[in-house]
Order: structure tokens, then sequence, then C-alpha cells
């Protein structure tokens, strides 16, 4: 600061950063203020969730600063000295009565203390509101002024936010602490209790804190955006989506496509746009080096573009290290296998692989609503601060019969309730050995269902996807009620069709009607035997044998033969006098007691 400046600090003038000063729109920064000049830039600091600003090459020092032209401080004393007249209506320093000169770096370490034990803001979970509460706390119950509230927000609470707050964002609270009205005067917390009041917890009830709990946006203050596509009509960039199936479907081997074309960049087979990005595989259930990379590799994928993260990959001491293991909620340690995908393939993640979803619950009670939505609520909202789609693998139920595809989904309805788009994977009923891939749930305009079914690849044991390039158009509610009514059929088919025996009984009563036949045996089947022409027709002997019992057909034996009748009843059709009767043939003729 030049010394002109400096001398002005010591008259007890406060000197303020001012962005846009005056008619110039010149921005003066004084002690604790930056501005980013050429040649230099901002370094990104994850762990703050802010940066620093560096020089892009090292510069010579400057002796001494340039002296200000005379008109500027005296500009500058009369708007400082304005500024710092001490009103009810500038919320935005300490009040008179909290400390001034040296108890600044005490008051700031107390204030510090108290930030420490305030809540975590963990989004999804009343996180603007712990934004705003520590912003208040430091604005309101300290009096500390809106730079130094706003470094130790950055410096102090940011890093244990999930995920941490962008600059833009504490600015946005640290205005809305500014002007909301507090029941307490300012500077509270540096009195009551030495300093030492404890924070609120939100589970806390006061008037206070529930003034400051809501904030209430106009839906014309609302910028819209539009929906940024992974497969336009298909999935959604920055959201959760699911795709079932019945085990040996083809899920696992559909996802190795769409990481080959996400890692490629290529149309998908509907011709929609695909923009390139790099894939993470979150995997616990196939093989990688035999199955996995094997498909991606006859999918066509930039195998340099997919990373794959394995679930207990370490054996040791007997036992599977489990230390490395990733669950859902695991937020962190997903984002730095992220962080470190991204390094090693060289460009932004487009794709978060979940293979499958339910590998990585943890303790999660799948059919619990509540505790699945709970479970993924910081995952989800993560994949949309970081543009990253997310697909999750899940396997089909055996109920069938709902009618419903989102209740074929194992677990909870919860897993495609927050799902923005489910798909099925199904037997094409029309079309055997097809499959089709069909919508069960969309909150979008939805697209045709994609026909395909498995070919051999240059791998052995490896299949490949060929697609029929015609959309289908139904859903996986009519898939699944085509498929019930299919089965219904074969059912109705199978009950209406008589048995064997009904069907033995049949033939006999068929060849017997007329007279009585030779029997026949093995031994002895001649043409015109009952055994040669059973035989003829498909009907086994032993079935032919239980239809004569159930019949109570009547056996005679002539010349060493035996020969099969009806059961004599007043409905019976057996014409002795036959010219068919084999008995009439040899000179014999039947009667009531033969």
């Amino acid at each position: 600061m030049p010394p002109e400046l400096k001398g002005l600090l010591k008259n007890s003038v406060k000197m303020k950063n001012m962005p846009k000063f005056g008619d110039v729109e010149m921005d003066i920064r004084t002690d604790g203020g930056y501005i980013v000049v050429a040649p230099s830039f901002v370094k990104a600091d994850d762990k703050a969730g802010a940066g620093h600003y560096t020089w892009e090459r090292e510069l010579v020092a400057f002796d001494k600063l340039l002296s200000p032209p005379q008109w500027v401080i005296d500009a500058l004393v009369k708007a400082a000295s304005k500024k710092n007249t001490p009103t009810e209506s500038v919320p935005n320093r300490r009040g008179d009565n909290v400390g001034s000169g040296g108890d600044d770096a005490a008051l700031i370490a107390r204030a510090r203390k108290y930030l420490a034990k305030m809540p975590e803001s963990i989004s999804g979970q009343g996180g603007h509101n712990c934004l705003l509460s520590a912003a208040t706390a430091l604005l309101h119950g300290f009096g500390l002024d809106a730079d130094v509230a706003k470094r130790l927000l950055i410096d102090d609470f940011n890093p244990r936010c999930q995920p941490p707050w962008s600059e833009r964002e504490i600015d946005h609270k640290i205005d809305e602490a500014l002007k909301t009205e507090h029941p307490n005067e300012r500077g509270h917390l540096t009195r009551k209790n030495n300093g030492q009041q404890q924070p609120r917890r939100s589970g806390n009830k006061n008037k206070a804190d529930t003034k400051r709990r809501h904030t209430i946006t106009l839906a014309s203050e609302i910028l819209i955006k539009p929906i940024s596509w992974l497969w336009k009509h298909r999935f959604i960039d920055s959201k959760f989506s699911i795709i079932s199936g019945e085990g040996g479907k083809g899920k696992s081997t559909f996802l190795c496509y769409m990481a080959a074309t996400i890692s490629t960049g290529r149309n998908w087979i509907d011709k929609a746009s695909c923009q390139q990005g790099g894939v993470v595989y979150l995997h616990g259930e196939d093989d990688v080096d035999s199955v996995l990379v094997p498909r991606l590799k006859v999918a066509g994928a930039d195998l340099r573009k997919i990373a794959i993260h394995r679930q207990s990959e370490v054996f040791e001491e007997g036992q599977w290290n489990e230390d490395d293991d990733v669950t859902v909620r695991d937020v962190k340690k997903i984002e730095e296998i992220i962080r470190d995908s991204e390094q090693k393939i060289g460009m932004p993640v487009k794709l978060l692989v979940l293979d499958p979803f339910s590998e990585f619950l943890g303790d999660t009670k799948e059919n619990n609503n509540k505790e699945m939505r709970n479970a993924t609520r910081r995952l989800r909202s993560y994949a949309e601060k970081k543009g990253i789609a997310i697909i999750g693998i899940e396997h089909h139920n055996k109920n069938s019969s709902s009618g419903s595809a989102q209740h074929r989904v194992t677990g909870s309805l919860a897993k495609t309730s927050m799902s923005r788009s489910a798909w099925g994977i199904y037997d094409d009923p029309e079309n055997e050995g097809w499959l089709l891939l069909a919508s069960s749930k969309k909150n979008h305009k939805g697209a045709m269902a994609i026909r395909f079914r498995f070919v051999d690849s240059d791998i052995p044991d490896i299949a490949k996807i060929k697609f029929d390039e015609v959309g289908v158009n139904m859903t996986a509610n009519e898939i699944e009620l085509a498929t019930q009514w299919k089965q219904a059929e074969a059912i109705r088919s199978r009950e209406q069709k008589p048995s064997k025996l009904e069907q033995s009984k049949d033939f006999l009563l068929n060849i017997l009607k007329d007279g009585s036949k030779p029997a026949g045996s093995e031994s002895d089947s001649e043409p015109g035997t009952i055994f040669y022409m059973a035989k003829q027709e498909g009907h086994a002997w032993g079935t032919i044998l239980r239809a004569k019992k159930d019949m109570n057909i009547q056996h005679e034996t002539h010349f060493g033969k035996s020969f099969w009748i009806l059961p004599h009843s007043p409905d019976s059709t057996c014409a002795n006098d036959s010219t068919d009767n084999p008995l009439a043939q040899v000179g014999f003729v039947e009667t009531d007691g033969f």
C-alpha cells in the first residue's frame, strides 16, 4: 500500500476494498485485497473449494509502489470517512462495543473455535441453512467485517462441507446474512458466557432459526436450463438412471456398448450424437480380465478412456481387505476415484457405472424407501454438480404378474422412483432370440425401444451386440403384458390338449367301436393288430395298456391269439356280424356267454 494511504490508517480512517470506486470505475485493493492482472492467473485449490493467485512467470519485485494522484487520495479519504461513520444501517462491520485494535486477533481466534463446532454443510441435508448460519454467526454474532468473515468461511468452514461451496455461493450467503434481521444485538456472541456460547444444532427449535431456515425464490427469478443429454431421450447428464433385467439378458454387455460409445465419441445406434468422455466402472461382479475388458474390446471401446475400480481386490492373511471398498455413502472416496481417473484418462468423466448397484449399497436396507433415498442423496447431488451421469445395473425379481415394469426391480420402489430414467431388458415377445431395451420410467420425452441380439465375436466365448436398426414402439409395461399374455396362452394350450392317456383312450375307442381287434405284441406286430396301429400313431404300449384297464376293455383268446373287445353296454357299438370282425371271419359268432 502506498505510504500516503497508510498514513490514513494511522489516523483511524479504515480503508476498505472498493470495486468500481468513483465515476472512473477504479478498483481499490487495500490490505487483504487482491485482483487478477496480467500476467497472473487463479490456481484452483480443490481442498479449500476456492483458489489463490499466482504469476505466470517470475517478475522483478517492485522497490516501491507508485504514489497515487492527489485527487485519488482526496476521494478515498472522503469515501472512507463516510463509510466508517457508525450507523445502524451499515451491518457490514463490528459494533463499537465489540472490541477494536489489539482485540481483533483474539476475536478472530474465538470466531474460528466457534465455527469449528458448527455442523458442516452437507448437500441435500440442509446445507444452505448451515452455510447461512455460519455466515450469520461471524457477521452478526461476532460482528466481523464481511471480508474477514468470507476468508474464515473459505479457510475454516468450507473444507468440511460436502461438497465445498464456490466463492460465488459464499458471497451470496454473506449478502443474505447481512440483509436478514436478527433478534439479538450485534456482537452478542462476544459477550455471552465470555464468547463461549455453543452454536445451535439443527435439532434445536428457535424462532430466529426458523426465520432464517427458509429461502424463498420466485419461479420467475429462476433461469430455465435446457436438458443436457448423455444419450438423447434416453439418459441424462448429471442424473441417476437404472438398467435392469433378468440374469443372462445382457445388462452388463449393453453397458459395455455404452461405455465404448462414450470413450470414442461416435454416434449412438439411433444416430444420436455422443460427446466423448471418460468412463469409470465401480465393478463388483464379473471378472475384469476375462469378462469385462474383453467385452469392452469387442464393443470397440478406447480402453485408455475407461477406468475400473474393483471391490476388495487385495487378499491378505486369508481374507479380503475391504478397506478400499466403496458404498454410495462414500462420496468423498468416489470423488477421489473420479479425480484420479480423470488424471489418468486425460479428460472429464462423463459416466459412472455401478455394476451391480446393490453391491455398493453397504448396509443400506434395499427394501426401505427412506433409507435408499437418504443413502444416495449426496451421491446424486455430487453428480449434478460434477455433471456426471450415473447408471446402476439391477436384477429383476420374480414378480412378473405385477403389471408394472417399475416393480420388477429388486429391492424397494425407491430405486426406480429416485431415477431420472429407468430401462429394462426383456425377451422380444414377437421375435425369438432377440432382446429389447425398453423404457420402464421416463421423466422426459421418451425414445423407442431398441432391439438387439448377441453374436459371436473374434474373442472366444465373448459375445458382442448386433442391433436391429429399426426401433420398436413398445414400452417396458407393454412388453411385460405381451409376455404375460404369451405365457398364459401356452398354459391354456397345455391345459386344453388331451393327455397321453386320454389320447390312447380315444385311439382304442375309435378302432374297437366296430368290433374286436387282435391285440398283437412286440413279437406279433403284424398289420391290423392293435400293437401295430398304436405304434404307427405314436402311442406308447404301456399307455395303451393303462387305457385298456381304465376302459375295462375285455380280451378273449381264439386260436392262440388275444382279441380286445369293448365292454358290453347299452351304448356299445360292437357289431357282431361285421365283416371287419375277425371272429366273424373265422366262423365264430359272438353271443352272450360265449
